[in-house]
């Protein structure tokens, strides 16, 4: 089997010749360090571990040259978000589509890449509160900006798809701290909820069957909104330190809610032991539920040894499959 075809059968139940294998990234501090440690060749760390490749669609969909002060999107949202604008793809579109059709890896599309605050125009700090006083203050003017900005996407989504179909979605949504969501899960759901479903639903019109939630911080109570829009995956990025436990996740959602990730990356720089444990303690149960694709819940990090890498990845290949 290729990446695709083994992606799509273990999430839809159907038997595969072996897990699929993905890690979130790797940060190129942590490249360069193993290859002037001598531990790595020439190849991308995602080919020397074996991992399956993917790539995302290249295309542009967020702001061109975003503005610091956030009222500056807010009485005039088409300026920045034009699904006409030529730069939005690249010039060798056609060409990246007839290759892609011939692909046997994993290609990946972005069609909510900004969280609501970044649609709204949080940069920094010091844009938080505006925004947040905007949402409080004004909130038929938010649903608007909202609803063009579902608009274009859905008219992005429509002209990807006319040239390539992916084989999965993911939904960026930072929306949380490790102690809690910004705002409450009800003002996310009355938000939200409508852009959500109707980006999904274009999904699924196209095929699109696995659609994924990113993420970061404590964001549990955001996930019945997820799952009740049409979300059936998610990664939550750095979940552990955040209090977020797959095992926990799995209990309450069950395996109709994909899980990638998950594994504490904190415990490779605590020795082997302190890895090794949380691998026997998450990842068996996890895989014999079903729709779980083991990974780190973060970029691997330059301050994670390689060798302790290593050896997470061979306990994976040698236990798991």
């Amino acid at each position: 089997m290729n990446a695709r075809e083994r992606f799509a059968a273990y999430l839809e139940g159907r038997p595969v010749d072996r897990l699929p294998r993905i890690e979130s990234k790797f940060a190129d501090d942590t490249v360069e360090l193993w290859r002037a440690e001598g531990y790595l060749d020439k190849r991308p760390p995602e080919e020397f571990f074996d991992l399956d490749r993917h790539e995302s669609v290249p295309i542009q969909v967020r702001k061109f040259d975003p503005p610091e002060d956030p009222r500056t999107i807010w009485p005039s949202p088409e300026t920045w978000y034009d699904a006409a604008d030529s730069r939005r793809f690249p010039a060798n579109w056609s060409a990246w589509c007839k290759e892609a059709a011939k692909r046997d890896h994993l290609i990946s599309f972005e069609p909510w890449p900004e969280g609501m605050f970044q649609i709204l125009g949080i940069r920094n700090y010091r844009s938080f509160v505006p925004v947040i006083l905007f949402l409080m203050d004004e909130p038929e003017r938010v649903r608007y900006i909202l609803d063009f900005y579902t608009e274009y996407l859905e008219e992005l989504i429509d002209r990807v798809c006319a040239g390539v179909k992916p084989d999965y979605a993911i939904l960026y949504e930072p929306i949380a701290s490790n102690s809690g969501l910004v705002i409450s899960p009800e003002m996310a759901r009355r938000f939200l909820a409508p852009c959500y479903r109707r980006i999904c639903a274009r999904l699924e019109r196209h095929g699109i069957q696995h659609r994924f939630a990113w993420s970061c911080g404590h964001i549990l109570p955001l996930i019945p909104l997820w799952v009740d829009c049409g979300i059936n995956g998610m990664f939550i990025d750095q979940a552990c330190a955040a209090g977020v436990d797959y095992l926990q996740v799995r209990k309450e959602y069950g395996p109709d809610l994909a899980l990638l990730g998950g594994i504490d990356n904190r415990t490779l720089r605590q020795g082997e032991q302190a890895m090794i444990r949380e691998l026997q303690r998450k990842v068996p149960p996890l895989l014999e539920s079903g729709r779980y694709i083991p990974g780190l819940d973060d970029t691997v990090r330059v301050d994670i040894p390689f060798q302790r890498f290593e050896k997470y990845r061979e306990w994976l290949l040698g236990t798991v499959e």
